[in-house]
Formats: C-alpha cells, sequence, structure tokens
C-alpha cells in the first residue's frame, strides 16, 4: 500500500471518499477490511427495496452498482493480487455478466443490476456518470454514497464535470471534431430518449461557447480497462 494513502487525514471526508485519492483511484487495499464498507454490503444486500421512494430507490441502485463493484474487484484481487483490470472481452464478461451478487434479497449480476433495473425502470442517462465499473476510462467514484433527498442535484453535478472532463469530452476547434468516451457510443439511444441526441445532452452541461458543438463530427476513443486504482 502507498502510504501517502494509507496516512492521509480522512476526517473530513465521508463513507466512499476516505478510500480514493485526489484523482479519485481507490485504494482497494484501504477498503477491504474497512468496518463501514463490511457493513454497508450486508446491509444492501438485505434491503427492502420496496418500502422506498422513488427517489431513494433509484439512489440506492446506484449505491449499490458501485459498492459491489467494488466487492468484486476486491474478490479478483483477493485471488490475484497483481491483477491489472478486465482488460479482455473474457474478463468482462465473467466480471459483469457471469458473476452473481445478493442485492435487495435477489441474486443478480452487474449487467443485470445495471441495463434491467437502473436504465429499464429510471430511463435517466445521468446514470452513466454515476456508475463507475472500476476502470480507469469510468467515470470517477463518487466520494459518498447517493441520497434521494438531493439526487436530481448531485446527477446534474456528475454529468457536468465528466463532459466538462477534457479527457472524456474533448472539443478540437479547428478541425470541429468532438472526441467522446465511448460510453456516449455504447448508450446512444439512453441520450437520444432522454436529451434528444448526444451532442444535445452535452450541450446541456457545456461550460464552452454552445454554438461550438454545432456541425460537429463525433469521434470515439479508445477506453481503459485498466484497474481504477
Amino acid at each position: 500500500m502507498i502510504k501517502t494513502k494509507a496516512t492521509k487525514d480522512i476526517s473530513n471526508l465521508s463513507q466512499l471518499g476516505r478510500y480514493l485519492d485526489d484523482k479519485h483511484n481507490v485504494d482497494y487495499n484501504l477498503i477491504k477490511d474497512d468496518t463501514w464498507f463490511i457493513n454497508k454490503i450486508k446491509e444492501f444486500e438485505t434491503m427492502d427495496v420496496s418500502v422506498l421512494s422513488h427517489d431513494d430507490e433509484f439512489a440506492f441502485w446506484l449505491n449499490a452498482y458501485n459498492l459491489f463493484t467494488i466487492k468484486a474487484v476486491l474478490n479478483v484481487l483477493e485471488k490475484k493480487n497483481q491483477w491489472k483490470g478486465n482488460l479482455t472481452t473474457i474478463s468482462r464478461l465473467k466480471f459483469f455478466v457471469l458473476r452473481k451478487h445478493k442485492i435487495a434479497g435477489k441474486s443478480m449480476s452487474l449487467s443485470t443490476l445495471e441495463s434491467k433495473i437502473i436504465r429499464q425502470k429510471f430511463k435517466d442517462p445521468r446514470i452513466h456518470f454515476a456508475i463507475n465499473c472500476g476502470s480507469a476510462s469510468c467515470p470517477v467514484l463518487y466520494g459518498r454514497l447517493f441520497q434521494g433527498e438531493n439526487l436530481n442535484e448531485l446527477l446534474e453535478s456528475v454529468s457536468s464535470n465528466f463532459v466538462n472532463n477534457s479527457t472524456q469530452v474533448k472539443f478540437d476547434e479547428s478541425s470541429k471534431i468532438l472526441r467522446l468516451n465511448p460510453i456516449f457510443k455504447w448508450y446512444k439511444n439512453d441520450f437520444k430518449n432522454w436529451a434528444g441526441g448526444i451532442v444535445p445532452f452535452i450541450k446541456r452541461y457545456w461550460k464552452g461557447q454552445i454554438g461550438q458543438l454545432d456541425h460537429v463530427k463525433i469521434k470515439y476513443s479508445q477506453y481503459d480497462w485498466a484497474l481504477n486504482m
């Protein structure tokens, strides 16, 4: 474990934030034996979501994806401590589709959780910037658990942060090329149904001149599946 991570002052951080460095990489060594994380996993395994409000349930499933992704990473690292991430198609299939987790009393994969529950039930493309798949090109892991009471505000914030991060969304004014994280390509229908398309969605959060994004040519960057640590 890197000493600067293990000895950093975490008193002013909350929940997931205590496991993140300044670049929001995850210190999996620090989290694996943490009482808060272990207890939270147990709580999420048996949660009765039927008693939750719409926004509280939405927040629950977002948090569940992030927490159980961390748990899945820890399970792999326990067997292969030099594991570098889901770098192959077979690895991703095992990690996201075949491996099952008990969440809210049901057995499900991370793929099922994302597509059959979060995307299908809530139909909000901003979720793609709130959940973290444990890879370098993912949106950064949010440092707190999402709460239903201010969920819309938080989803707006993580979406804006992603769109205005030049490693995820980069505009070249001279060539009029908008180079995007492949997340936009993989889930293009989500953005179309909610905002009218990828570019209209980006314009909603773009901090530059909106007119810059008119008549752009979209290209996609290479997704980095290396572990976010």
